[in-house]
């Protein structure tokens, strides 16, 4: 078991410096009155328990005061105080130090979990040291008021906590009632709220019934995109058409010009064999000529009455000759004329072309006379849609009001959060300040009535000492 073996007080009320070592056992400190026995168990208290506060019980004419509890495991918890420190000094049994600032009025939660010295609570409020008791104090629970006996009792059997139970369960119904009486009244303007916001239903489906329309509307849209890609190629068409028949109406007389060309061809024939015959001449006139000669150089007759008899067929075939040459003058002449008129002619092949071009051109035509007559029945339909896409040309700006009115409802939803934590907030702390006030009003007149009783008895109730008007304001000022 840990117990206290050494007690140093530096410059603490009478002290100016005082070691005290205990046992294990009992230990006595005898004295005559008014010599500091008080003040010894006041430092240890003051080590153990952080009380009294503040600085009065500094040795007059000294700036700083400490206190050392030294235990018999070895570690060291020292207390030390002045106008502009404030410290807690652990030392455990290896020598490790450890310095605590800033803790208040209250002991380090470190140095109570190594001491595991801290007093007991009587009931929610009051507390008591059972380790160390005071001059003149009684014995334990005997000198506290019967209502803190019953409460110190009754939490040493735990009725406490069936006690704290209770209350904290009527606090919480109470709580809950309030909170839903709250929800109720929020419930209520709510309702009263989204009566304004029925019409969003109508709304939400007229919505759906523009989006279906928005659809049908792109659909008609790709259809006349479509239509209008048809519509060009009708327009190229149809110049194309008009092209073509004026030069239809260049060649009306491609009747007439077939019959020549086949006028033609029977003069190229009877000219080819002409041409033949002309040849067959000019070798039938060489012979002659060849004949001749050796007419001349024969010498009998005989050979040249034959020879004669054959020149008189010659001359015969010479005079069908003369026939034919001027048969092939006239032929030459209407070949000069058929070479002429196939000049015009070369540009027969280019009709042929023209001609199979408008055979496609006219399955093309028919094809966009039919798609035509659906465009036209498509504009009829694009007729009625933008009539009646007329009456919803405000669809966008009804999109908008709906965002807006969604992140409406959602502000509103957290404006009402807001609202009753705030309202709930507001009532605790009206609650707190109102507490606050009235605590503040009982200490002042409990440090006036405090203050007058010093000011009579002009004795610190600590050390026992004279005090004068400015301890008396330092003592009252600690308090405050």
């Amino acid at each position: 078991m840990i117990y206290i073996k050494k007690v140093i007080l530096e410059n603490f009320q009478s002290h100016k410096y005082t070691e005290l070592e205990f046992n294990n056992k009992l230990n006595v400190i005898v004295g005559p009155s008014d010599q500091g026995k008080s003040a010894i168990i006041r430092g240890i208290k003051w080590v153990l328990y952080n009380e009294p506060t503040g600085t009065f019980f500094i040795r007059k004419g000294t700036k700083e005061c400490s206190v050392t509890l030294v235990f018999n495991d070895g570690t060291t918890v020292k207390r030390l105080r002045s106008s502009s420190k404030n410290l807690y000094i652990y030392i455990d049994s290896n020598g490790k130090e450890f310095v605590y600032e800033g803790f208040g009025t209250k002991v380090p939660i470190d140095i109570i979990k190594k001491l595991n010295i801290k007093k007991v609570y009587l009931d929610g409020k009051n507390t008591n040291s059972i380790n160390i008791g005071e001059q003149l104090e009684g014995p334990f629970l005997l000198s506290e008021k019967a209502s803190t006996r019953a409460n110190a009792i009754g939490r040493l059997v735990g009725v406490h906590i069936v006690d704290r139970a209770v209350t904290d369960t009527l606090k919480d119904i109470r709580n809950l009632n309030i909170s839903r009486k709250n929800i109720e009244r929020n419930l209520e303007e709510l309702d009263n709220q989204l009566k304004n916001y029925a019409y969003l239903d109508r709304l939400k489906l007229t919505i759906n019934k523009l989006e279906k329309a928005n659809e049908k509307i792109k659909i008609n849209q790709e259809k006349i995109i479509k239509l209008n890609k048809i519509k060009n190629k009708y327009m190229a068409i149809k110049t194309e058409k008009k092209d073509i028949n004026k030069i239809i109406l260049h060649l009306k007389d491609l009747e007439s010009i077939n019959k020549y060309v086949v006028q033609l061809d029977t003069k190229i024939r009877h000219y080819r064999n002409l041409s033949n015959k002309n040849i067959q001449y000019n070798t039938v006139s060489n012979n002659i000529k060849t004949n001749l000669d050796i007419l001349t150089s024969m010498k009998l007759l005989d050979s040249a009455i034959g020879n004669f008899n054959i020149l008189n067929n010659k001359i015969e075939k010479l005079k069908s000759l003369r026939m034919l040459f001027d048969k092939y003058n006239n032929v030459n002449k209407i070949r000069t004329y058929l070479k002429d008129y196939l000049k015009q002619m070369e540009s027969l092949q280019l009709v042929e072309q023209i001609n199979t071009k408008l055979i496609d051109k006219y399955n093309n035509l028919t094809v966009l006379l039919k798609n035509k007559q659906k465009l036209e029945d498509i504009n009829k339909r694009l007729a009625i849609g933008e009539k009646y896409l007329d009456a919803f040309n405000q669809i966008g700006k009804v999109k908008v009001y709906i965002e807006k009115t969604e992140n409406k409802v959602k502000i509103l939803n957290k404006l009402i959060e807001v609202k009753s934590n705030y309202k709930s907030i507001n009532n605790e702390f009206k609650k707190v300040k109102q507490y606050v006030r009235r605590q503040n009003q009982t200490l002042k007149k409990l440090l006036e009535e405090y203050s007058n009783l010093l000011k009579e008895i002009e004795i610190c109730p600590v050390c026992l000492n004279k005090i004068d008007l400015e301890d008396i304001e330092k003592i009252i000022n600690n308090y405050k």
